[in-house]
C-alpha cells in the first residue's frame, strides 16, 4: 500500500511540475534592461484590443536598425517590451528633441547613444495613422518610437502585465 501512495504522490508531484512549467515558459517574460521600469511580465497573446500605457511585446522594427544595432547587441532577443503611449487618431507632436501626444509631454531623445556616436530621432508631426501606435519606454536610455518611428499594431506579438 506504501507503494502506491508514494507511486501516486510522485505521479502528482511529476505533473503539477510540468503544468507549472508550462505556464511559465508560455506566460512569463523577462526584461534584461529598464527601458520600462518592470522586468518580470505576464503575458496574454490572445487579446483583442491595446489601450494607452498597455505594455506589448513586439519584434524591433527595422526602420533605422543600423543606429540602434550597437546598443542591442548583447541581446539575444529582438522581441521588445515597450507601453503603449500613442495610438491611432492621436496627435504626435515632435518639438525638437521633446515628444508629446494629444499635448502632453512623454519624453526627450537623446543626442547621442550610449557609446558616444550621434543618433538620429524620429521626425513626425502629425495625427497617428491608423494601424500604427508610439512605442515608449520610460528610461531615458529606452530605445522605443522616438528613434525607430511608429509601430504596427499588426506587430504586436502579446500583452504583457507587470509583475516585478
Amino acid at each position: 500500500m506504501w507503494k502506491s501512495k508514494k507511486g501516486i504522490i510522485t505521479v502528482l508531484i511529476v505533473v503539477v511540475s510540468l503544468v507549472l512549467l508550462h505556464f511559465l515558459f508560455n506566460h512569463l517574460s523577462l526584461s534584461a534592461t529598464d527601458s520600462v521600469g518592470y522586468h518580470l511580465f505576464y503575458i496574454t497573446k490572445h487579446f483583442k484590443k491595446i489601450k494607452r500605457w498597455d505594455y506589448v511585446l513586439f519584434p524591433m522594427p527595422k526602420s533605422n536598425i543600423k543606429e540602434i544595432q550597437k546598443e542591442t547587441r548583447t541581446f539575444k532577443t529582438r522581441i521588445l517590451v515597450k507601453q503603449v503611449a500613442c495610438l491611432p487618431g492621436d496627435r504626435l507632436t515632435v518639438k525638437g528633441r521633446k515628444f508629446y501626444c494629444n499635448g502632453r509631454y512623454l519624453c526627450t531623445a537623446k543626442i547621442k547613444a550610449l557609446d558616444g556616436e550621434k543618433i538620429k530621432h524620429f521626425k513626425f508631426n502629425g495625427v497617428i495613422p491608423k494601424g500604427y501606435f508610439f512605442a515608449y519606454g520610460k528610461d531615458k536610455n529606452s530605445y522605443d518610437s522616438r528613434y525607430y518611428g511608429l509601430v504596427p499594431i499588426k506587430d504586436i506579438t502579446a500583452v504583457a502585465e507587470p509583475i516585478l
